[in-house]
This record gives C-alpha cells, structure tokens and sequence, in this order.
C-alpha cells in the first residue's frame, strides 16, 4: 500500500512498483506482482536509467508466467 502511495508522488518512477512486487512474490500474491512487474517495465521504457530494472521484471515475470502455465498443464494433465 505504501509503494501505491510512493508512485503517486513520483509516477515516472519504476521503483515503487518493483519493490511492490517484491513484496507480493513474498506474500505469494502471483496475479498482483505480475500486474507490479508491468507497471515497473511500462514505466521503465521511457528512461535509459531504468533498463537493467526493466530487464530484471521482464526476466521475473517471464518466469511467473511460464511456471504459471506449466501448474495449469500438470493440473490439466491429473
């Protein structure tokens, strides 16, 4: 909720959104780090500063997505 308010203040800033989703992998909250991993790399892709943060949320929500598809196939599969 903090990091909600911290982007409020400085929007173009990727960096509340990446620790936002830090904290929701922590707290297991999949669909909300990956709509945080977005918002990082939308943000990110207006400012050079930003792209190895942009390259490290497309790297982490590449890897959400893709374990997420490989639980729904095992779930089909059983």
């Amino acid at each position: 909720d903090y990091y909600a308010r911290c982007s409020l203040l400085d929007p173009a800033n990727p960096l509340p959104y990446f620790y936002a989703a830090d904290c929701y992998l922590y707290l297991r909250d999949l669909l909300s780090a990956c709509a945080a991993l977005k918002l990082v790399i939308k943000t990110a892709s207006d400012y050079s500063e930003y792209t190895e943060m942009k390259h490290r949320a497309h790297l982490i929500l590449e890897t959400l997505l893709t374990a997420q598809t490989s639980a729904q196939a095992q779930a089909y599969s059983s």
